[in-house]
């Protein structure tokens, strides 16, 4: 799992996604999600928001995993919407 995660952090080099962390966070979840599902991060071209859009098996899955990311992105002082 530790090389997916460095596989899929090296293909999040561009836009908003800019640090470590939050590379890190989507990796993890990209690769715990594996074939089963996807993670999707997009800046939208119209506001200042970033949308972070998860399909899983259950509900609570993508619940769990989209709550992961949302909290690293808010510890970088960006503000949270639903």
């Amino acid at each position: 799992m530790k090389n997916d995660i460095y596989q899929i952090i090296s293909r999040l080099n561009r836009g908003y996604l800019t640090g470590f962390l939050e590379k890190r966070a989507v990796a993890e979840v990209a690769a715990a999600l594996g074939d089963i599902g996807r993670i999707v991060i997009r800046e939208s071209g119209t506001e200042p928001v970033v949308r972070v859009m998860v399909e899983a098996e259950t509900a609570e899955l993508c619940d769990e995993y989209t709550g992961r990311v949302i909290e690293v992105i808010r510890e970088k002082g960006h503000e949270y919407r639903c």
